[in-house]
């Protein structure tokens, strides 16, 4: 989590109402949500945080991206999701 913090750093579209990630051993998925209709799936910014989240965990981890669409936030502590920025609500 710390490594997804450091990637994310400067570089969180204000669009974005929360990242996180899921960690299933090499398997890291980078979660993004995000309003409907935003452009999270293609933003720039958010291929520059899971590059560079790739970088830090090194040649053998695999990491993907998801984008959760929702006109809200939605934390949630069962979701195998660690949660690292989440705007004000």
């Amino acid at each position: 989590m710390a490594q997804a913090s450091q990637a994310a750093l400067g570089l969180v579209p204000s669009y974005v109402h929360a990242l996180g990630v899921r960690v299933d051993g090499f398997d890291v998925t980078l979660v993004v949500q995000a309003p409907h209709g935003s452009p999270a799936d293609r933003d720039q910014d958010v291929v520059d945080i899971a590059e560079d989240l790739r970088a830090f965990l090194g040649p053998d981890a695999h990491v993907a991206t998801e984008v959760q669409a929702s006109e809200t936030r939605r934390l949630d502590t069962h979701d195998g999701v660690r949660w690292f920025f989440a705007t004000r609500a």
